[in-house]
């Protein structure tokens, strides 16, 4: 799956249906913002979103959807990468 297909399969779960959410797509195919915007409401009052590589600027309009909202960013090397990349979560 990916691309609207994807998307509108995703719109298709129930609203605060999921305890948490990881965002990690590639955005060639399905951008990561579009799947945060479609995932937020689904994810239940008090769970988790979670977006991979949330310092790569393409995905900073998805981590913008989530101002105001409890964070906790975590950084580190990438799986067999030789560079810093950073994880983060919010609390819905």
């Amino acid at each position: 799956m990916q691309g609207p297909s994807a998307l509108a399969d995703m719109a298709l779960i129930p609203d605060q249906s999921l305890d948490f959410v990881l965002v990690d797509c590639m955005n060639d195919f399905t951008r990561r913002n579009d799947c945060m915007e479609v995932l937020m409401s689904k994810v239940k009052k008090g769970g988790w979103m979670i977006l991979d590589n949330s310092d790569n600027p393409v995905n900073w309009v998805g981590a913008d959807l989530m101002k105001g909202k409890e964070m906790h960013k975590f950084s580190g090397f990438a799986p067999m990468g030789l560079f810093v990349c950073q994880t983060t979560f919010w609390k819905m």
